[in-house]
């Protein structure tokens, strides 16, 4: 099982979008520093994921996400973060 997810920084409003079989593990190493792309925002929290049998379908998905970041699509998931957990 795979979980496309958006990470929110909780500080600067700043967003990460991935995939991973374990979210939790995940989120852990990006608010202890491990991961160099976000170590500088943290601390982050889970405001959206997705789940998916097949990584293909998870990485097509994630990508997906990332090309819309800045439209208004994915302002309107950010924004229902919380009606919309899959």
């Amino acid at each position: 099982m795979y979980k496309v997810y958006v990470l929110e920084s909780i500080k600067f409003w700043r967003h990460y979008i991935w995939y991973s079989s374990d979210v939790d593990k995940r989120l852990e190493e990006h608010n202890n520093w491990f991961v160099k792309s976000t170590k500088f925002y943290k601390p982050y929290k889970i405001i959206y994921t997705e789940k998916f049998e097949i990584r293909w379908h998870a990485m097509t998905r994630e990508k997906e996400l990332k090309k819309m970041k800045s439209s208004s699509n994915f302002k309107d998931i950010v924004k229902n973060a919380g009606i919309a957990q899959w």
